[in-house]
């Protein structure tokens, strides 16, 4: 009897390509789990008490995306967060990320179904990444300016990821307006799609 294997894959990838790998034991059962990812949402707050927000811009896709990568065997996805933002932005980090939630949609990564937990903190005002290992460029921007961006101008699901911060961080930073309605952001591709409610 076959017994069909998701291999790993984003089931949205085009027919024929790589969709991912097995890990296959001397006994011949094999897993095909989800990679296992970190992004970090970094902000920087300036003398004016404006709030920033630093991205990569994606030396493969072009596109603007929260810092991030693998997390690595034996690795915690904090020390991932550290070691990640060495290589992409060189800022040596010091203190603790907070979690922002985990995002796990089979289909956020055409490349292959992976899930990343996702932070976020906040550098000192002034101090400068700049690009390091897979990243094109970095880019500095203001953070109320992201969800007036087109959605395709980011990689995977980080428009809905930032859309998510700024949801988060308005909640805790200004009185909840009980009468306002739902809001509902996509991903770059409009298939991955969170609704925010105020309740």
């Amino acid at each position: 009897m076959n017994i069909p294997i998701f291999h790993g894959g984003s089931p949205l990838a085009p027919a024929g390509s790589l969709l991912g790998s097995c890990w296959c034991g001397n006994d011949n059962y094999c897993m095909c789990n989800p990679s296992l990812a970190i992004d970090l949402v970094l902000i920087e707050k300036d003398e004016n008490e404006e709030l920033y927000v630093w991205l990569v811009r994606r030396s493969d896709t072009n596109q603007l995306a929260t810092m991030g990568g693998f997390v690595n065997v034996g690795e915690t996805t904090e020390n991932a967060v550290s070691r990640e933002l060495m290589e992409e932005m060189k800022i040596a980090f010091e203190g603790s990320p907070t979690l922002l939630g985990l995002y796990s949609d089979p289909t956020r990564d055409k490349r292959r179904h992976t899930a990343s937990a996702v932070y976020h903190a906040r550098i000192k005002s002034g101090m400068v990444p700049y690009a390091g290992d897979d990243a094109k460029d970095v880019v500095r921007l203001k953070l109320e300016d992201v969800t007036k961006k087109d959605p395709s101008e980011f990689f995977a699901d980080h428009y809905t990821i930032l859309a998510d911060y700024i949801h988060s961080h308005a909640q805790f930073s200004m009185t909840l307006n009980k009468s306002s309605t739902s809001t509902t952001y996509a991903s770059s591709d409009g298939s991955a799609i969170r609704s925010l409610c105020n309740i």
